[in-house]
C-alpha cells in the first residue's frame, strides 16, 4: 500500500510537447520530489504483520507507477476543468466512459472516481477507444 502523495514525489506526465498541453507546448515530463529522506522513507523495511503506513522493502518502482498514475489522473482532471470552463453550463458531464489498458487497474478506477468525482462506466469491450 502506498498512501496518496507517493511520500512526495510528483509525476508530470507531459512526454509529448503538446499532446495533451496545448497551452504549454514547451512542457516536458518530470519526476519531481525524489530526496535523500523520501527514498528512505520510501523504501525502509516494514514489520509486515503490522506496519501498513510504510511500503515493504526496496518498492521504489510502485511508487513511481502511482505517483505516474496521480500525475496523468490529475491532468485528466484539469482538462475537464478546461473543457467546463469553455463551455460553461453547457456541460454538466456526470459519468466517465473508462476504456483501454488502465481500464483494468483497480487502483487507478478509484483515483479517477475520487479525483472527477464522476460516475465510471467500462465498456464490455476494454480496448474500445476508436469504436
Amino acid at each position: 500500500y502506498y498512501p496518496p502523495g507517493c511520500y512526495g514525489i510528483t509525476f508530470l506526465p507531459y512526454l509529448t510537447p503538446g499532446e495533451r498541453t496545448p497551452d504549454w507546448p514547451h512542457a516536458t515530463g518530470a519526476i519531481l520530489g525524489l530526496t535523500v529522506s523520501n527514498l528512505a522513507s520510501a523504501t525502509a523495511s516494514t514489520n509486515a504483520s503490522t506496519d501498513f503506513t510504510k511500503p515493504p522493502i526496496n518498492h521504489m518502482a510502485g511508487i513511481l507507477y502511482r505517483a505516474a498514475m496521480e500525475g496523468i489522473t490529475y491532468q485528466l482532471a484539469e482538462g475537464l476543468a478546461t473543457m467546463k470552463r469553455a463551455c460553461r453550463d453547457e456541460f454538466k458531464p456526470s459519468t466517465l466512459l473508462v476504456v483501454g489498458g488502465g481500464s483494468h487497474n483497480q487502483l487507478w478506477r478509484q483515483m479517477l472516481a475520487d479525483v472527477l468525482q464522476l460516475e465510471l462506466r467500462f465498456p464490455r469491450e476494454k480496448e474500445s477507444a476508436a469504436l
